[in-house]
């Protein structure tokens, strides 16, 4: 429940990798082998998007806590071992540039 993350539009993601596979097929080859972490702007916690949706829709919005256990529950293997092993690294598992 105390995660924070810094959630990043979609919107932004599909823009640079457009931009990464435009320049690659014109030729660049500045993008080869590099990784990019793209992350939104602020450290936010679950609470914190529920009251900025609140806001901005003008109408209550909550989130409701469950454990990484009933979370992960009905996923598939894979991606239940990667949320498990997030929540046990907390902040660090997530990439943060300021």
């Amino acid at each position: 429940d105390g995660l924070m993350f810094p959630p990043v539009d979609p919107r932004d993601v599909g823009y640079a990798a457009a931009a990464i596979a435009n320049e690659c097929v014109l030729g660049g080859a500045g993008h080869h082998g590099k990784c990019y972490e793209i992350s939104g702007p602020e450290m936010l916690s679950v609470a914190d998007m529920a009251r900025i949706f609140a806001q901005a829709l003008d109408r209550p919005v909550t989130h409701t806590s469950v454990s990484v256990d009933e979370y992960t529950a009905t996923l598939p293997p894979a991606l239940a071992q990667l949320i498990h092993f997030m929540h046990e690294a907390g902040e660090s598992a997530i990439p943060f540039s300021p």
